[in-house]
């Protein structure tokens, strides 16, 4: 099941979600913050967030790719620890973004630099990934 969720202001501290709606243990969670696509994710009891776009061929992962620890990019197969985002097997090269993260009164934020937030490069990468999709996707997306 999917649920639909919309961000409306785009601030760089972003709530994604309820703490009691934060992925479980070994889930993600997938988010759009405006362009900015987001991988929420626990893993060892910890809540991570990364840019939800694979280093090599900008594949976007979602609630399957996560297994053991292992973030696998569902394009070329690129595997990238989930723990720190580093690069387990290619062709892959560089690690996963990290996002900066908070669990406070009782949400989970995400701060996402403003740049990302723009029209940009990653914005047209975006974009152009997305562009095959169905029309009016949706800002944010869990996954789940």
């Amino acid at each position: 099941m999917t649920t639909v969720r919309r961000v409306t202001e785009c601030v760089p501290w972003v709530r994604l979600c309820d703490i009691p709606d934060a992925p479980e243990e070994g889930r993600l969670d997938a988010y759009r913050v405006g362009r900015t696509p987001v991988a929420l994710l626990r893993h060892d009891g910890e809540l991570r967030a990364y840019l939800n776009l694979c280093t090599h061929a900008y594949g976007t992962f979602n609630a399957e790719c996560l297994k053991d620890g292992i973030l696998t990019c569902p394009l070329h197969h690129a595997r990238f620890d989930a723990t720190d985002g580093r690069v387990l097997a290619g062709p892959a090269k560089e690690r996963l973004g990290r996002l900066s993260l908070a669990e406070r009164e009782g949400i989970v934020e995400v701060l996402v630099p403003r740049p990302l937030l723009e029209p940009g490069v990653i914005g047209k990468l975006v974009a152009r990934i997305t562009r095959n999709r169905a029309p009016g996707w949706p800002t944010v997306k869990k996954m789940g």
